[in-house]
């Protein structure tokens, strides 16, 4: 044992030695010192310090081609934020120093060139500050986008995002200038395959078949719109009660749960009740494999939400993705075994008893 290791250090003139084999030197006195201390099971008073706790805040990333993340995190400032999520979120990303100070220069393959490249907003405006520099606050709403310095932020607001069967509903598309938004003419409103020009208040009406939509909004010189969802017929739901420890150690394993509505079933490998990830410590993953099956008599569009906890709201991935992003289609009879996995980062010192709920919902299409 080390004490016993330590006691084989001892000299008959009193001194402990380095090691075995050293001779008195100048640094006897402390090594004895530091021997005599550990012997008597004792150690030196050690200052405590507390890792620093971020504000938290949302945000969403924005590729030219689509939307590259969303969700929430916590982080000083906008620049940070990027290189926090980047691995949650499955990107790559280069920052260049500058004279100005440090520059995001690319995510992914969108690279900056002449006037196009990253730019980020803080709850929709566009600060005169380096993101290096900005420092957020507690609900402050992050967005970085790719595109044309000169481009206006835009937005699109749906008047209900769930319609029954044969109903319309109505979009509306703006954008953002001199503090306030303004309606948005003449915008391209994507609702499955077909678009909608907006009119002079920069709404359009509409009346999709059932099934579940992602819309947006998108025109020249304008910076495209965040995805909005849109439920069109009767929409059914079942759910998983979630539940972890995160320690300051390495953690154990547990087993999860299961529910039903309406011929969608989730069934949790082993057959438990809950998904109970057991003991978990930052910086470190957990994974359970759950079965979605189709049991009723038509095809089954499937997204997940997640309450509760932060620990599960920023960082559960349903099938390899962050659970925003999880989508499936299932056939009738289908079933369908995907990864339920919680992987807070090493950065994470919000220890104890989490608690949550993993629901999953679809809708029948054709």
């Amino acid at each position: 044992s080390p004490i016993d290791h330590l006691n084989t250090l001892a000299t008959d003139s009193g001194y402990y030695r380095f090691q075995e084999g050293s001779a008195e030197d100048s640094f006897s006195s402390v090594t004895t010192a530091y021997a005599v201390i550990a012997l008597l099971n004792k150690s030196y008073p050690v200052d405590k310090i507390s890792a620093p706790v971020f504000p938290q805040v949302s945000y969403r990333i924005a590729g030219s081609a689509s939307d590259l993340c969303s969700g929430e995190a916590q982080a000083p400032n906008p620049l940070e934020l990027i290189k926090i999520v980047a691995d949650e979120c499955g990107f790559t990303y280069s920052i260049k120093d500058t004279s100005f100070g440090p520059y995001l220069e690319g995510i992914g393959s969108d690279l900056a060139q002449g006037m196009i490249g990253w730019l980020y907003f803080v709850n929709s405006a566009s600060p005169q500050v380096g993101a290096v520099d900005y420092d957020l606050n507690g609900g402050d709403a992050v967005l970085w986008i790719y595109g044309d310095f000169n481009w206006k932020l835009t937005r699109v607001t749906l008047i209900d995002d769930e319609i029954s069967s044969g109903a319309s509903v109505q979009a509306t598309a703006e954008y953002f200038d001199t503090g306030s938004w303004h309606a948005l003419e003449g915008a391209s409103v994507h609702v499955g395959s077909n678009t909608h020009l907006t009119n002079q208040s920069g709404q359009v009406s509409f009346s999709p078949a059932d099934g579940a939509y992602q819309i947006y909004a998108t025109k020249n010189d304008y910076f495209r719109t965040e995805v909005e969802k849109l439920i069109v017929g009767s929409k059914v739901q079942t759910s998983v009660t979630l539940s972890a420890n995160v320690t300051g150690g390495s953690g154990g394993s547990g087993d999860g749960g299961a529910g039903n509505s309406a011929g969608f079933n989730i069934v949790i490998d082993g057959g438990a009740d809950r998904l109970d990830f057991g003991d978990i410590s930052a910086g470190s993953s957990k994974s359970k494999n759950i079965t979605l099956s189709n049991q009723g008599t038509s095809k089954l569009y499937i997204e997940s939400s997640v309450t509760g906890d932060d620990l599960f709201r920023n960082y559960l991935k349903v099938g390899q993705k962050l659970w925003r992003s999880f989508s499936a289609n299932l056939n009738i009879g289908e079933n369908k075994t995907t990864a339920v996995e919680i992987a807070p980062p090493s950065s994470y010192a919000l220890f104890g008893q989490k608690s949550g709920q993993l629901i999953f919902w679809a809708i029948p299409t054709n």
